[in-house]
């Protein structure tokens, strides 16, 4: 996860990725943990699944921890053999077909970024298939307790392993209920991701050693997006009904990715040149140099929504900027 590496070197590791992502062969392969993954084709007796490389979207469905699981992935008309990765969470209730509805201008921008620097895509559904909600680390209503963290690792780990995919490839971009699932995954699992981005979506303030998940630990980069007037998480943080839980403010979010990821005083910040003349937007970064770890706020006029206005405040543009210049 060091920043210096060049882009070229992120994109050395993927090529492969888009072999597993679908989740190749079966049983005879071991995880980097040194288990063997266990996920199987759902919707036939091979245990095995066929990756297809031509372009455009593909859905699979795995039984992973005795439930069945689906993800799709959209793959470019010109994939490099070293293609970096990115896996979007979506947020509660919406599942993975309607977060990249043609109307969700945001998710569309990644289907053209992936177009044009040669991306994969890969968007897993949560559970429950007529409501699905992510397992977060926030007490949602009606959730139940799935495995979604064991699924989604399960996914990364099968990925680096049987595609040979570097854990500095794989990129976490999530929304709302989404956004909280990439900050549970970068608080227990940072060694797989290189980075996360978490939009409309305050990390909650019931984390710590007696609490279901855990405070983080290790520094991975990290993207926070919030609207400044959202009512559903809201930016200064309180009480948060949707939610069951006390959340942190967007600024106690950045400082807690901040003081995770700078192992030390953290030097000034820095305002991102993209949106330095942006009336309705501010974005700061704080560099990591001694990790590689920045930690970048975005603040804009609004509430809770992914901001996609080309003319004002693209946001999927800038996620994809900061996963890129590491």
């Amino acid at each position: 996860m060091q920043s210096s590496r060049p882009f070229t070197s992120v994109v050395r590791y993927v090529c492969p990725f888009f072999l597993l992502l679908l989740l190749g062969t079966g049983c005879d392969i071991v995880s980097s943990s040194g288990d063997t993954p266990q996920f199987v084709d759902s919707t036939s007796s091979d245990a095995g699944l066929e990756f297809d490389d031509s372009p455009g979207w593909h859905r699979k469905s795995v039984e992973h921890d005795n439930e069945t699981r689906s993800f799709k992935y959209f793959v470019p008309n010109s994939l490099p053999s070293d293609a970096p990765v990115v896996m979007a969470l979506h947020g509660a209730t919406i599942g993975m077909d309607a977060m990249f509805a043609e109307r969700r201008q945001g998710s569309q921008e990644w289907l053209e970024i992936a177009e044009e620097e040669g991306v994969l895509i890969v968007v897993p559904n949560a559970s429950h298939d007529t409501q699905p909600v992510w397992n977060d680390c926030t007490p949602l209503p009606d959730r139940g307790t799935p495995d979604d963290a064991g699924f989604l690792v399960e996914l990364t780990d099968w990925t680096t392993t049987r595609a040979d995919v570097g854990a500095d490839s794989v990129f976490i971009y999530g929304v709302s209920n989404g956004g909280q699932m990439a900050n549970r995954l970068a608080v227990e699992h940072p060694d797989r991701y290189a980075g996360i981005a978490a939009f409309i979506s305050n990390i909650n303030s019931n984390l710590g050693p007696n609490e279901e998940c855990s405070m983080p630990s290790s520094p991975i980069k990290t993207l926070i997006v919030s609207g400044r007037s959202d009512s559903t998480t809201p930016f200064d943080g309180g009480g948060a009904d949707v939610w069951g839980v006390e959340l942190l403010s967007t600024p106690g979010t950045r400082d807690l990715w901040v003081d995770n990821n700078v192992q030390g005083d953290p030097p000034p910040r820095q305002t991102n040149p993209h949106t330095e003349d942006n009336s309705g937007v501010t974005c700061e970064i704080t560099p990591a140099p001694d990790t590689g770890a920045d930690v970048q706020l975005c603040a804009f006029d609004g509430g809770h929504r992914v901001p996609a206005d080309i003319s004002r405040f693209e946001s999927t543009r800038v996620t994809w900027q900061f996963f890129r210049d590491r």
